[in-house]
């Protein structure tokens, strides 16, 4: 199957959505090309301006699903509805809500996205409950994951201080800050460090991911930030609020422990306590950071059971076999068979997996 992944970051390979998306998606076996709306030459395959440039790349490549990550700001639903017709392709909106920096999506929009996409998938059991009722049968939910094989090839070192990944607001800097204080070892990755001068001898800009990888790796501790105020108002949720980040399942694919701001979005993939540590206030991070790094038994215990639970229960791939596994089956001649939904009208059509 022939699929093209639209969305912030979809062809930059330090980007989470490439490492997540693009990448699982070919792992799985599909034809995959990466479309940035930001940057439509990033592609190498396409000239002009985002609207242009996706019509153009859809009538040439003819795809048979679409991915959108429909982050505010980039393309309308309306311009999607516009250039997927006129290539006769599926298009999905894959609200991934707060889980991808880069890319964040209004999941609160995600009604109104049934409306313009073919289908719409939500990344949480509560939203996919609340919106069944107006079109069960485009609607999904895939809930955030870790394409772990993007963090395979990190280079294990010896564990040590704490990393944080993370475009910082004011707040953020200020409990990186208090880290710093307290005698913390502590390396800050993201765009953003060097608006801070005291932080950024310690910081450095996203690499990729398998160097990424690495320093995850040779870390005891993640520590997640609270969610930035710009972020805050882009998806127009408050930090607590907030879903668990992209980091916190890449740190545990290498088996790094993490500390975030206990909220209800927590619970709903890591076992406080268990597979993840958490902080009820700001002033309390860097106190216990420093109780958390002097016992190196539940770090290793608390990483190692944050990474059984990731690659067994939280992996794209089997998000995407739950999202196509109720529509399409490979034949015998390796077409690939439509399994229409009870009483509702079918919007796939058969197409070869080759």
């Amino acid at each position: 199957m022939r699929v093209v992944v639209c969305g912030r970051g979809a062809a930059d390979a330090r980007s989470s959505v490439w490492a997540h998306v693009t990448s699982s998606l070919r792992a799985y076996g599909y034809e995959v090309v990466a479309y940035d709306p930001r940057s439509p030459q990033s592609s190498g395959l396409v000239r002009g301006n985002s609207m242009s440039s996706l019509r153009s790349l859809l009538i040439e490549h003819r795809p048979h699903l679409l991915v959108h990550i429909p982050t505010p700001g980039d393309l309308s639903p309306a311009e999607i509805r516009e250039a997927t017709a006129a290539s006769e392709t599926i298009a999905l909106a894959l609200h991934t809500g707060t889980t991808f920096s880069e890319a964040p999506t209004r999941v609160s929009e995600a009604a109104d996205h049934l409306r313009d996409y073919d289908l719409v998938a939500v990344p949480d059991k509560w939203t996919a409950a609340e919106l069944a009722a107006e079109g069960s049968y485009r609607l999904f939910c895939l809930e955030p994951g870790a394409h772990a094989p993007s963090l395979d090839d990190a280079v294990p070192a010896d564990r040590r201080g704490v990393v944080v990944v993370a475009e910082p607001d004011d707040r953020g800097a200020s409990i990186a800050r208090s880290m710093v204080e307290a005698g913390i070892d502590l390396r800050l990755v993201g765009h953003g460090w060097v608006d801070h001068p005291d932080l950024a001898p310690i910081s450095l800009d996203p690499p990729s991911y398998s160097e990424l990888g690495s320093i995850l790796a040779s870390a005891a501790l993640l520590v997640e930030l609270p969610l930035a105020v710009e972020q805050q108002s882009l998806v127009r949720l408050s930090a607590w609020e907030s879903g668990v980040g992209q980091s916190v399942f890449d740190a545990a694919c290498v088996a790094t422990p993490s500390l975030t701001l206990e909220r209800p979005g927590v619970d709903a993939h890591f076992g406080p306590g268990e597979s993840i540590l958490t902080y009820c206030r700001e002033d309390d991070v860097a106190r216990l950071v420093s109780i958390v790094l002097s016992d190196a038994n539940l770090l290793s215990t608390v990483g190692e059971a944050a990474a059984d639970l990731v690659r067994a229960q939280h992996r794209w791939s089997d998000r995407w076999s739950d999202l196509f596994g109720p529509f399409v089956q490979p034949d015998d001649d390796g077409e690939v068979v439509v399994i229409q939904p009870v009483g509702a009208v079918s919007i796939l059509e058969s197409i070869s997996v080759g």
